[in-house]
C-alpha cells in the first residue's frame, strides 16, 4: 500500500467540532465529493479527482459538453465489462455518503473544508528539504508535511494530525520566506538516499514542484483564516 502525503483545510468553527469529536477527523481529511456516486451515469464526472473536475468545468461549453459525454461513455464500458469494479464503486460511494451525512450532521458543510491537497509520495522527500531526515518536524517551515498535533484513533500510518489556526498561519509565513531555488539547492540525491526516505527522485525538480503547491496551499489557509488536517495514508 502506497504511502501518500494529504492535508486539508478546516475553518475554526468545524476544527472545534472535529477536536470534541475526533472520530470524524478521518472523514474530514478524506471527503472530496459529499456524497457523490463515481458510479452515477448522470454524474459521470465524480470519479475523478477533484483537481482534475475543476480544470475540465473550465473548459469552453461545447468541449465541456463532449468530455462529460467522452467520460460517461467510457465509465459504461468499464463497469459493464467489470462487476467487480461496478460494486466496489458503489461500496465506496456508499461510505463516502455515510462520511458525508455524519459531517452535515455534526454542522459540518463543504464551505468549512476545501478542497484537499495531496502530494502522493514526495511528501518524505519534501519534509527532508524542509526539516531534514527522519520523521520529526522540524520549527518554522519543517512543521509543513510531518507536523501538528495527533488527534483521534490510529487512522492509515498514525492519526491525523491538527494544526491551529494561529499554528497554520506560522508555518504559511516561514513558507512564504523559502523561494523554490532555495528548497531545491537542499537537494542531495547521496545524503537522501542514506536517510532511506520513502521514495526516489532522479532530480529536485518533483520535490519543487510539491513545496509550491504546499506552500500555496498553506497560504491560502493562511489567508482564509483557516487552520489544517495533516495524515500521510
Amino acid at each position: 500500500m502506497s504511502m501518500n502525503g494529504q492535508f486539508r483545510q478546516v475553518s475554526p468553527r468545524a476544527l472545534s467540532i472535529l477536536l470534541e469529536q475526533p472520530d470524524l477527523l478521518p472523514a474530514a481529511l478524506e471527503q472530496d465529493q459529499w456524497g457523490a456516486d463515481p458510479a452515477d451515469p448522470a454524474d459521470p464526472m465524480a470519479c475523478l479527482p477533484a483537481a482534475m473536475r475543476g480544470i475540465i468545468g473550465t473548459l469552453p461549453p461545447e468541449a465541456l459538453q463532449a468530455a462529460v459525454a467522452q467520460q460517461a461513455e467510457m465509465m459504461q464500458r468499464m463497469l459493464g465489462a467489470n462487476p467487480a469494479l461496478a460494486r466496489l464503486l458503489a461500496a465506496e460511494a456508499e461510505d463516502a455518503g455515510e462520511d458525508a451525512d455524519a459531517l452535515r450532521a455534526a454542522g459540518i458543510t463543504d464551505a468549512d473544508l476545501p478542497e484537499m491537497l495531496g502530494i502522493d509520495k514526495t511528501w518524505h522527500g519534501l519534509h527532508f528539504l524542509l526539516a531534514g531526515p527522519g520523521y520529526v518536524a522540524g520549527p518554522g517551515a519543517g512543521q509543513a508535511v510531518l507536523g501538528g498535533r495527533e488527534t483521534g484513533d490510529e487512522y492509515v500510518y498514525g492519526p491525523v494530525r491538527v494544526m491551529t489556526p494561529a499554528e497554520t498561519a506560522e508555518v504559511a509565513a516561514a513558507l512564504a520566506a523559502l523561494t523554490e531555488d532555495e528548497v531545491a539547492g537542499r537537494y542531495d540525491a547521496g545524503a537522501m538516499a542514506a536517510a532511506d526516505l520513502y521514495g526516489a527522485w532522479d532530480d529536485a525538480e518533483e520535490l519543487q514542484e510539491a513545496f509550491r503547491v504546499v506552500r500555496n496551499y498553506y497560504a491560502d489557509a493562511w489567508e482564509r483564516g483557516y487552520g489544517m488536517l495533516l495524515a500521510i495514508v
